[in-house]
């Protein structure tokens, strides 16, 4: 795996600072509102102009400041990603054995959602979001029509679950093609949802 060099997110660019946009004397910025052609027009004119020299002076400054934090952040990224493969698909599939394709696709993606459930989720608040009710807890009124349904994150709670108990039931046996490709759709259809 070919190491890569990522550069951390800046929470404050020093190209955009109060100082640089005085010594390069440029207003401070504002939201450009495009309601006319001559207003796209200007935009597009403003970013195809060069960088003022102070805001250039500025950006590589602070690339050359940050650059200990943002190796030792790719470094890090590095070896958490050779060591755990969070990028692979695990089946659950036994090693050295030979599976088609159209084997592993939904093993795969079950057994990740297995894991996603069990471990990632935990079972504990993958039960609680299933039962969860709009209530005062939640700061819905008893007035309100809301009052009593089921939240978005409890529908797709009760979705995920559908899809998990069916593949626990049906993981270790043949399966009709046709019933494995609607789960599969279903759990594509889902794939949003599946966060913590």
């Amino acid at each position: 795996m070919a190491f890569k060099f990522h550069r951390r997110t800046r929470f404050k660019y020093w190209a955009d600072s109060k100082l640089v946009r005085f010594l390069s004397g440029t207003p401070p910025h504002t939201p450009t509102l495009l309601k006319t052609e001559e207003d796209i027009e200007d935009f597009l004119k403003s970013l195809s102009k060069k960088e003022a020299f102070f805001k250039t002076v500025a950006s590589n400054l602070q690339n050359i400041v940050m650059f200990p934090s943002d190796l030792y952040y790719s470094i890090r990224i590095y070896f958490r990603n050779c060591k755990g493969n969070t990028h692979v698909l695990d089946g659950g599939l036994e090693k050295g054995q030979w599976y088609d394709l159209y084997y592993r696709i939904p093993h795969c993606l079950f057994y990740e959602l297995d894991k996603f459930i069990t471990q990632e989720k935990v079972l504990e608040n993958h039960k609680w979001e299933m039962e969860a009710v709009l209530n005062e807890q939640w700061g819905v009124s008893p007035d309100s029509r809301l009052y009593g349904t089921k939240p978005k994150q409890s529908l797709d709670a009760i979705e995920q679950n559908e899809i998990w108990e069916w593949w626990k039931e049906n993981k270790d046996r043949a399966v009709d093609f046709d019933e494995e490709t609607d789960m599969l759709i279903r759990l594509i259809k889902i794939r949003h949802t599946l966060w913590t």
